[in-house]
């Protein structure tokens, strides 16, 4: 789930950036979800499940802000 989390907030960072149409931000969603192999319902689930747990969330937004700013080192 932190790998798919990943994903979407570089995603939503690139798409704040480039100013996409909708129909094109949504393939680039849809393409995301396919390459973790998870459907949006599957997506919803896991973030209300995890959202219940304030604490287990935070952690994870802690790995996953560590590997955005990895993502980010190695792409300068």
């Amino acid at each position: 789930m932190i790998d798919v989390l990943t994903d979407i907030q570089w995603l939503k960072a690139y798409q704040m950036r480039s100013r996409f149409n909708q129909s094109y931000e949504d393939s680039l969603h849809r393409a995301l979800l396919q390459k973790h192999q998870i459907n949006q319902t599957d997506l919803d689930s896991n973030l209300s499940f995890y959202s219940k747990d304030a604490k287990r969330l935070e952690k994870m937004y802690e790995i996953i802000i560590q590997k955005l700013e990895e993502k980010k080192l190695e792409s300068q």
